[in-house]
């Protein structure tokens, strides 16, 4: 055993700090992530009317929401070429390839949308040029989040992917909220009336904050990191954290355990795609058409609205890091806890529910799907790297690509479904496809639970 630990690679030996350098470049990804959602979401609470003043309807704003998803998954299967071998200068090269050019098309977007462009470009034009834009980001999204994510998952270590990926999705809920929130923002701090200006102000904001990014992912984001992955390979054999998860042995078996995890992610996150991405459109038209509140309002409460569901996504982890459930047990209680939480999207015709005020049960289901419906997506990410089999249809790459084809489908027919629905059926036909929807979550965790119970392996704390 000793000659064993001679032999191993210290930590003292290498000339920097592992986890400073790792949480760098954690961080920078993550926050850029955070302002990719930003540039989505801030469309949602201005895309009905401008899309009213372009000649369109409920699902085409829903469309214009969820169009950067349209070739997102084409964009993450070429990223998946580049991933074996894997080149650390080429990823790098692709995030902040991806930051000019959503710089680049959010300048296009602000041009486009201001009220000055109606005597310059005709409506099927600007709606082009907008929808155009749109699409191309999220192509280049699709290469460079799959690859930001791989750069991560290389240097941590196997009992922080839980954490990672709960951090990953924590900055998505983030951009999702703040988008509206600058939106409405710079609407009254700027007192900007009109739709369009209000729609193009976000986007000039997030083109110099993306420029930002690019300078500093380019700065911060190492073109070696060897290093890193050999001190990876180090702490992941410790044995203070091999004890923490007994994924260390099984990882490389490809047991039947190991195939179930991985699939039950896949299919939670494929719902969770759809879940989330429907939520906040869907709201902000109820908000709009039942309960006629201003876009700015909109803007604020859907702002506050994911800013608490991060709130609750924090304590949710705190929960965790309790211990009282096993990760698996705690997927099924959140999958179950957001679809009890369906029943608040129903109109049951209470007097207070159909005042003005009635849309605070929304906002209230809102918060309880969001954070319950990601927490449990990210503790399943987590088990799903963890247990991931090289070189196998189960690996970590093939999760990742999964994860581009989750986004493509779910997020990209998400809002503009949801918004037809609200447009044909009304409220209660939004709610119930909700409902619907929503079991599939908690049916894909207990099938994880039970096989992560039957082949006898505990928890990834």
């Amino acid at each position: 055993m000793d000659a064993f630990i001679v032999e191993k690679p210290m930590l003292s030996s290498y000339h920097v700090d592992p986890n400073a350098k790792r949480s760098r470049m954690m961080w920078i990804l993550v926050f850029g992530h955070l302002v990719d959602f930003m540039s989505l979401s801030a469309l949602i609470s201005t895309s009905l009317d401008f899309m009213k003043e372009l000649g369109h309807g409920a699902s085409m704003s829903g469309l214009l929401v969820s169009s950067g998803y349209f070739l997102f998954f084409f964009g993450t299967a070429g990223a998946r070429l580049c991933m074996e071998p894997w080149s650390q200068t080429f990823g790098r090269n692709a995030c902040v390839i991806s930051c000019v050019w959503h710089s680049i098309t959010c300048i296009v977007n602000a041009l486009v949308m201001t009220p000055s462009a109606v005597t310059v470009v005709q409506s099927d034009v600007r709606f082009f040029v907008v929808m155009a834009s749109c699409v191309s980001r999220g192509l280049l999204q699709g290469i460079s989040v799959p690859l930001a994510k791989m750069m991560v998952l290389k240097v941590v270590p196997k009992f922080e992917y839980i954490n990672f990926h709960s951090y990953w999705n924590a900055s998505t809920t983030l951009g999702l909220g703040l988008g509206p929130a600058l939106c409405s923002l710079l609407s009254f701090l700027c007192d900007i009336h009109t739709t369009g200006n209000q729609a193009a102000a976000p986007q000039a904001v997030l083109a110099v904050v993306f420029l930002v990014f690019a300078l500093g992912t380019w700065w911060v984001i190492p073109s070696d990191i060897q290093d890193l992955i050999d001190i990876k390979s180090v702490q992941d054999a410790e044995p203070d954290e091999a004890s923490q998860t007994t994924t260390a042995k099984e990882a490389s078996s490809g047991t039947w355990v190991n195939k179930h995890v991985w699939v039950a992610d896949a299919v939670l996150g494929q719902v969770r795609a759809g879940v989330v991405s429907s939520l906040e459109v869907a709201s902000a038209m109820l908000m709009e058409r039942f309960y006629e509140l201003s876009t700015r309002e909109i803007g604020l409460i859907l702002g506050a609205t994911f800013v608490a569901g991060w709130m609750s996504m924090e304590l949710l982890r705190a929960v965790r890091r309790c211990g009282i459930l096993t990760d698996s047990a705690l997927v099924c209680v959140l999958a179950a806890t957001s679809l009890l939480s369906t029943s608040l999207f129903f109109d049951w015709h209470v007097g207070w529910q159909e005042s003005r005020w009635g849309f605070w049960l929304i906002v209230t289901a809102d918060v309880s799907i969001f954070s319950t419906v990601y927490v449990a997506n990210s503790i399943a990410d987590g088990l799903c790297s963890a247990y991931a089999v090289p070189g196998t249809w189960y690996s970590q790459e093939n999760a990742l690509i999964c994860n581009g084809l989750q986004n493509t489908v779910g997020r990209f027919a998400g809002p503009p479904v949801s918004r037809y629905l609200i447009d044909v059926g009304g409220q209660n036909a939004y709610a119930l496809a909700q409902t619907f929807i929503c079991t599939v979550p908690l049916s894909a965790g207990l099938v994880m639970w039970r096989a992560i119970r039957t082949g006898s392996l505990g928890p990834l704390e």
